[in-house]
């Protein structure tokens, strides 16, 4: 992969407020990156908008047709190692449980989700606050069955997207959602069961999960480190 960074030629970086990264890598589509710094020190990267990116693109991009907009739960991607980290906010979701758990399939809520893939092998976690994660944010074990104690998720014979790319971040929560949930690996919880916790979820209804039930794992920073992703 080829980086280019467009940096106003300044004396003082003090006085740089923007930098602009184009990831070209070889076979695949520009992705345009943009980083802003404060004081001289580099902030989050953040998406732009189409007007901004269609106005790069003419200038700096000539013979490219396409380019990809970062989307905001994306937190990391590196293309060369196929690494690939996002997060979902809490929602509702049609949950498919294995006859022998005896617990009723349909749609029931979810906590916010951290998500990574690594190699085509995807790993899940919990968040207790519905709000992107910080370096600090404590994960917990996804109150799911397939989870193994790691993060790591048994996918069985499931086909897995092909790609790990943006386009592919739909691909792969499909993988995750529209597969049985089965007994051989039960959720990891707090207090309940995994089944005793999906049992009442279906029976009571909450209009929200209930995160007083998850079990603490690791923090943010500690899962990005051990995947080999800058925190910086």
């Amino acid at each position: 992969m080829e980086t280019f960074g467009i940096i106003p030629q300044l004396e003082n970086v003090h006085e740089l407020t923007t930098i602009l990264y184009i990831l070209q890598a070889q076979n695949e589509d520009n992705v345009i990156l943009k980083q802003t710094v404060k004081n001289g020190k580099l902030c989050e990267f953040s998406a732009m908008n189409d007007q901004t990116l269609a106005e790069i693109q003419t200038i700096f991009l000539p013979k490219t047709s396409t380019f990809n907009l970062i989307p905001d739960n994306l937190l990391a991607i590196e293309p060369n190692t196929k690494t690939m980290l996002w997060w979902t906010p809490a929602t509702t979701r049609y949950l498919r449980f294995a006859k022998e758990l005896k617990i009723p399939s349909g749609k029931a809520t979810i906590p916010a989700m951290l998500f990574c893939v690594k190699n085509r092998t995807m790993y899940s976690w919990a968040l207790a606050e519905n709000k992107k994660p910080t370096l600090t944010t404590q994960l917990y074990h996804a109150p799911f069955p397939n989870v193994y104690d790691g993060g790591n998720i048994c996918t069985g014979d499931i086909p897995l997207p092909t790609d790990v790319t943006i386009a592919s971040i739909k691909d792969w929560e499909k993988v995750y959602f529209n597969s049985d949930f089965t007994y051989e690996l039960l959720a990891t919880t707090k207090e309940l069961t995994g089944r005793q916790l999906w049992t009442k979820i279906y029976k009571e209804k909450p209009k929200e999960f209930p995160t007083k039930y998850l079990k603490p794992y690791q923090t943010f920073r500690q899962i990005i480190k051990s995947f080999n992703i800058k925190d910086e």
